[in-house]
């Protein structure tokens, strides 16, 4: 009897704890911001034993020489390299989209812009996504 309860505390206790991670930084709550950036440093820190996961961040510099470094997924992580300038896209601290200034493919052709996949997160150039073949559309 006593182990249900420890049981059902354990639980509850997770439920609480990530419904206020979330709740500390909700998605979609807050307005995107588009700011100039620079990519100043990458890194990636691996977790765990067995059954390790890699967790990738990228500081970015600000007009205002204020840095801050932000957490991505493998993908994302892996298009930026320290020293791309261009236009970051947060959402309530989250990251959003990277877009270098200079690029050589043109984002008025929507064929060529970087787009951020609705399935599977993943960010990509062209119509389809390479990673879980979603066609790109325009609508938001």
């Amino acid at each position: 009897m006593i182990f249900f309860f420890i049981a059902i505390a354990i639980i509850a206790s997770s439920v609480v704890a990530a419904i206020k991670h979330d709740s500390d930084a909700p998605r979609g709550s807050a307005a995107d911001a588009t700011l100039p950036a620079v990519v100043v440093a990458k890194r990636m820190q691996v977790h765990g034993g067995e059954h390790a996961y890699t967790s990738y961040y990228a500081t970015f510099e600000f007009e205002d020489n204020s840095r801050r470094e932000i957490g991505l997924n493998g993908a994302r992580y892996g298009i930026l390299a320290e020293g791309d300038r261009g236009m970051l896209t947060l959402n309530g601290g989250r990251f959003v989209s990277f877009v270098r200034s200079g690029d050589r493919f043109s984002a008025e052709d929507p064929a060529n812009a970087v787009h951020v996949c609705r399935a599977c997160g993943a960010t990509y150039r062209g119509r389809v996504c390479e990673y879980c073949d979603t066609p790109w559309t325009a609508e938001r």
